[in-house]
Order: structure tokens, then C-alpha cells, then sequence
């Protein structure tokens, strides 16, 4: 199956016009990516594996990550945790070099996925690990949206936790910056979670 993905990625990138640059065929196989994705989580990985291949051959770094990013999404959504963790770990690798705004969101996104995934499974240590650092990240590049989710994360990881104390301190800390940020989703939200 690999080699007829590889044959079927090499005849792309040998057809791709003129008028369309590689840059565009990948972002356009992304689109079909995210559109089957929670429909045909199969077809999407072929779009994002077909991504991957032409994205590493031209060295696309940028795209080469999104990739993965929406490989490891699709495992996750399989309930395989392990590559998807991998997946989103090479894609952090990745980004970690780039230091661009564009690079910098997805990063943030990817490493409050790793910590969601931790959170599910009661490594709750590590997943407050990954929600600092994405926290530390999404304050410097203003990605306010993430901001709100992470604190969001925290709350309902220390719930689980049963550390009830810090479960309200991140709600009302999240609801307080909803407030600021306009998010009237996330205020809702917050206060559902402080009952």
C-alpha cells in the first residue's frame, strides 16, 4: 500500500501545472484532508499522507508538519494514541524551528492535543507539562483563542484530578479572560464548568 502511495505522490508532483505551484497542490490536498476528516477519517489520511510525501520531497517544512498534524489527528480519532503522540511530536520538531506566526499557532494547537490526550488517559503530570508550554506560547504570540482553551483544559484536567480547588481557580481564571476577550462561547462554557 506504501509504494502504491509513494507511485500515486510522485505522479502528482510530476503533473502539477504550471498554473498551480506545489505549495497550492499540498494546502489543496489539506482541504480535502480536513473535509473527510470526521466523516471518511481514511480518505483524509491519504490526502495528509499524500501531503506528507510530496511536502518532504520538495522540503517544505511548514507542510511537512501539518501534515503530521492531521495524520496524528486522524489516529487520535482511532483511538490510536501512541502515533498520534508521535505524529504530533515530529510535527513539534518542526515547528519548533520555524518560529513564524503561522508555524507558532499550529504549534500551540499541537501540544494542547498532546496534552488532551495525556489528560484522557490520567497522565495528568505530563499533560499540565504540555498545557504550560502551550500556554507560555499562545501568551507570546497573542493566540488568545488558545489562551482561553488551554485554562479550559486545566480546569477540567485538575477536576479529574479531583484537585477541586485548582479546577476553579483555572475556570475563573479563563472565565475573567473570556470577559476580556469578548468569547461570549467560552464564558458560557466556563460558567457550566463552575456549576
Amino acid at each position: 500500500m506504501k509504494i502504491i502511495l509513494a507511485v500515486l505522490s510522485l505522479l502528482l508532483v510530476l503533473f502539477v501545472g504550471n498554473s498551480q505551484s506545489t505549495k497550492e497542490h499540498v494546502e489543496g490536498l489539506f482541504n480535502k484532508a480536513y473535509a473527510t476528516l470526521d466523516t471518511y477519517p481514511d480518505s483524509s489520511y491519504y490526502y495528509a499522507d499524500m501531503a506528507l510525501s510530496i511536502s518532504e520531497g520538495k522540503g517544505l517544512e511548514w507542510h511537512q508538519a501539518k501534515a503530521k498534524y492531521i495524520l496524528g489527528y486522524v489516529y487520535k480519532q482511532k483511538g490510536q494514541f501512541s502515533k498520534s503522540i508521535i505524529l504530533y511530536l515530529e510535527a513539534i520538531s518542526i515547528l519548533e524551528r520555524l518560529d513564524d506566526q503561522k508555524s507558532n499557532k499550529d504549534h500551540v494547537k499541537i501540544i494542547v492535543n498532546c496534552g488532551n490526550i495525556l489528560k484522557n488517559h490520567y497522565k495528568f503530570k505530563d499533560a499540565h507539562q504540555f498545557y504550560d508550554r502551550a500556554l507560555e506560547l499562545a501568551i507570546k504570540i497573542g493566540f488568545n483563542s488558545q489562551i482561553l482553551k488551554i485554562h479550559f483544559n486545566k480546569s477540567m484536567a485538575y477536576g479529574m484530578e479531583e484537585r477541586f480547588d485548582l479546577s476553579v481557580d483555572e475556570a475563573l481564571i479563563c472565565h475573567e479572560l473570556s470577559v476580556g476577550f469578548d468569547d461570549e462561547r467560552m464564558r458560557i462554557k466556563t460558567w457550566n464548568r463552575l456549576g
